[in-house]
């Protein structure tokens, strides 16, 4: 007896046994032109390790004399540098901006701010939360009306030491 001729429609639906491995299988396909791309993107962005010439920045920073406990320091542009703001954590009176993070050559308002507990709390509006609250100790001349500058240079270390005065 002659079978008779199947239509594409007419062909039986088969259980799929594992559809992990399934969508496994289509992922790996999916994934291996995206995954070229992206190491080849991360080997022309590298630009044979120049940092696209930022430079690393790092120093000490005093507060009457002793090293700042700790605090945070930024440096951004002044008219006529380009290139972002970078900025680091101040730890027992150090700091370190890798060049990865760094800056381009030029001259820089440098800001450093740092922060204790009054002793007081107060209470979150929306969570309804007690925190502690903090104040800003260093005077403002270092932070919101700075008047540190630093000139960055290609050539040699850029080290910053600051010996800030208090109140």
């Amino acid at each position: 007896m002659p079978m008779p001729m199947q239509r594409p429609f007419d062909t039986p639906i088969r259980p799929i046994v594992a559809p992990s491995r399934a969508r496994v299988a289509v992922s790996r396909r999916c994934l291996v032109p995206p995954t070229f791309l992206l190491l080849v993107l991360a080997v022309i962005s590298s630009g044979c390790g120049d940092n696209d010439g930022r430079l690393s920045v790092s120093g000490n920073v005093k507060l009457d004399g002793k090293p700042l406990p700790e605090g945070s320091i930024e440096f951004l542009p002044i008219a006529g540098t380009g290139g972002p703001t970078a900025g680091a954590t101040i730890e027992e009176g150090k700091y370190r901006i890798a060049a990865g993070r760094g800056l381009f050559a030029g001259q820089f308002r440098v800001k450093i701010t740092a922060q204790r507990n009054t002793g007081r709390q107060a209470t979150d509006p929306y969570r309804g939360v007690k925190y502690d609250v903090q104040e800003q100790y260093l005077p403002a001349r270092y932070n919101r009306k700075s008047q540190l500058e630093a000139t960055l240079t290609p050539e040699g270390a850029n080290v910053f030491d600051f010996d800030l005065k208090g109140p």
